[in-house]
Protein backbone atom coordinates (compact mmCIF):
# COMPACT_ATOMS: atom_id res chain seq x y z
CA UNK A 1 0.00 0.00 0.00
CA UNK A 2 2.91 2.70 0.71
CA UNK A 3 4.29 1.52 -1.86
CA UNK A 4 1.52 2.63 -4.47
CA UNK A 5 0.88 5.40 -2.63
CA UNK A 6 4.71 6.56 -3.01
CA UNK A 7 4.74 5.49 -6.73
CA UNK A 8 1.29 7.97 -7.47
CA UNK A 9 2.92 10.73 -5.22
CA UNK A 10 5.83 10.64 -8.03
CA UNK A 11 3.82 10.15 -10.91
CA UNK A 12 1.91 13.47 -9.86
CA UNK A 13 4.31 15.61 -8.71
CA UNK A 14 6.60 14.75 -12.09
CA UNK A 15 3.10 15.91 -13.85
CA UNK A 16 3.18 19.44 -12.96
CA UNK A 17 7.25 19.47 -13.68
CA UNK A 18 7.81 20.15 -17.61
CA UNK A 19 10.73 21.03 -19.79
CA UNK A 20 10.65 23.31 -22.45
CA UNK A 21 13.42 22.94 -24.88
CA UNK A 22 14.45 26.46 -25.90
CA UNK A 23 15.65 25.22 -29.20
CA UNK A 24 12.13 23.54 -30.22
CA UNK A 25 9.88 26.57 -29.05
CA UNK A 26 12.20 29.64 -29.75
CA UNK A 27 15.19 29.34 -31.51
CA UNK A 28 14.34 27.57 -34.31
CA UNK A 29 11.06 30.08 -35.29
CA UNK A 30 12.08 32.56 -37.78
CA UNK A 31 8.63 34.27 -37.15
CA UNK A 32 8.09 37.60 -34.76
CA UNK A 33 5.89 35.34 -32.13
CA UNK A 34 5.56 35.31 -28.57
CA UNK A 35 5.21 31.77 -26.74
CA UNK A 36 4.00 31.05 -23.10
CA UNK A 37 4.79 27.96 -21.52
CA UNK A 38 5.59 26.12 -24.83
CA UNK A 39 2.24 27.63 -25.98
CA UNK A 40 2.13 29.71 -28.81
CA UNK A 41 0.32 33.27 -28.28
CA UNK A 42 0.76 34.99 -31.42
CA UNK A 43 2.83 34.18 -34.66
CA UNK A 44 2.93 37.57 -36.98
CA UNK A 45 1.52 37.40 -40.31
CA UNK A 46 2.51 40.48 -42.40
CA UNK A 47 -1.03 39.82 -44.19
CA UNK A 48 -3.16 40.13 -41.10
CA UNK A 49 -0.78 41.78 -38.24
CA UNK A 50 0.82 44.95 -37.53
CA UNK A 51 4.05 45.75 -35.65
CA UNK A 52 5.93 48.47 -34.53
CA UNK A 53 8.88 49.44 -32.58
CA UNK A 54 9.32 52.48 -30.28
CA UNK A 55 13.21 52.95 -29.76
CA UNK A 56 13.04 55.97 -26.94
CA UNK A 57 11.01 52.95 -24.83
CA UNK A 58 12.60 49.85 -25.94
CA UNK A 59 9.12 48.92 -26.47
CA UNK A 60 7.72 45.98 -29.66
CA UNK A 61 4.28 45.69 -30.62
CA UNK A 62 2.57 43.39 -32.37
CA UNK A 63 -1.29 43.38 -33.40
CA UNK A 64 -3.83 41.87 -35.58
CA UNK A 65 -5.07 44.18 -37.73
CA UNK A 66 -8.22 44.19 -35.87
CA UNK A 67 -6.97 44.09 -32.58
CA UNK A 68 -8.28 41.01 -31.63
CA UNK A 69 -4.71 39.75 -30.23
CA UNK A 70 -1.69 41.14 -29.55
CA UNK A 71 1.77 41.68 -27.46
CA UNK A 72 3.86 44.20 -26.14
CA UNK A 73 7.05 43.79 -24.67
CA UNK A 74 9.09 46.68 -22.62
CA UNK A 75 12.33 46.64 -21.82
CA UNK A 76 14.40 48.85 -19.82
CA UNK A 77 17.47 48.74 -22.00
CA UNK A 78 17.73 47.97 -25.59
CA UNK A 79 18.23 43.88 -26.84
CA UNK A 80 21.74 43.99 -28.90
CA UNK A 81 23.37 41.03 -28.04
CA UNK A 82 23.61 37.48 -27.42
CA UNK A 83 24.14 36.46 -23.68
CA UNK A 84 22.90 40.26 -22.42
CA UNK A 85 20.32 39.80 -19.76
CA UNK A 86 17.87 42.69 -19.65
CA UNK A 87 14.46 43.34 -17.31
CA UNK A 88 10.86 43.56 -19.52
CA UNK A 89 7.17 43.86 -19.06
CA UNK A 90 5.19 41.73 -20.93
CA UNK A 91 1.39 42.26 -21.56
CA UNK A 92 -0.57 39.51 -24.32
CA UNK A 93 -4.06 38.69 -24.95
CA UNK A 94 -4.50 34.85 -24.73
CA UNK A 95 -8.57 33.56 -25.56
CA UNK A 96 -10.89 36.37 -23.85
CA UNK A 97 -8.16 37.19 -20.97
CA UNK A 98 -5.40 39.98 -21.41
CA UNK A 99 -1.78 38.97 -18.85
CA UNK A 100 0.24 40.87 -18.17
CA UNK A 101 3.61 40.52 -15.85
CA UNK A 102 6.19 43.24 -14.82
CA UNK A 103 9.70 42.65 -14.34
CA UNK A 104 10.80 39.78 -15.92
CA UNK A 105 14.64 38.68 -16.39
CA UNK A 106 15.03 37.63 -20.01
CA UNK A 107 18.22 36.82 -21.63
CA UNK A 108 18.71 37.80 -25.42
CA UNK A 109 19.89 34.47 -26.67
CA UNK A 110 19.95 35.22 -30.33
CA UNK A 111 20.17 38.13 -33.22
CA UNK A 112 19.93 38.42 -36.59
CA UNK A 113 21.06 41.03 -39.01
CA UNK A 114 17.80 41.94 -39.88
CA UNK A 115 17.18 43.70 -36.46
CA UNK A 116 15.53 39.98 -35.13
CA UNK A 117 15.95 39.03 -31.46
CA UNK A 118 15.23 36.22 -29.75
CA UNK A 119 14.72 36.32 -25.77
CA UNK A 120 13.98 34.23 -23.64
CA UNK A 121 12.42 34.25 -19.61
CA UNK A 122 13.58 30.95 -18.00
CA UNK A 123 11.50 31.41 -14.75
CA UNK A 124 8.36 32.47 -16.83
CA UNK A 125 8.91 30.32 -19.29
CA UNK A 126 8.23 33.10 -22.08
CA UNK A 127 9.90 33.41 -25.17
CA UNK A 128 9.48 36.28 -27.44
CA UNK A 129 11.11 36.75 -31.37
CA UNK A 130 10.62 40.86 -31.85
CA UNK A 131 12.31 42.95 -34.29
CA UNK A 132 13.74 46.03 -34.11
CA UNK A 133 12.48 47.99 -37.23
CA UNK A 134 14.37 51.16 -39.17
Amino acid sequence: MKRAFLTLAIIFSLAGCVNYDINEILLQREEISLTSKGVDQLTYDPLTCQMSYNESRNEFKVFKDNLSDWFVVTCDDRPVEQGQILVASISWTAETNTHTIPDLEFEVMKTADDGKIWMWCESAKIGAVVQILP
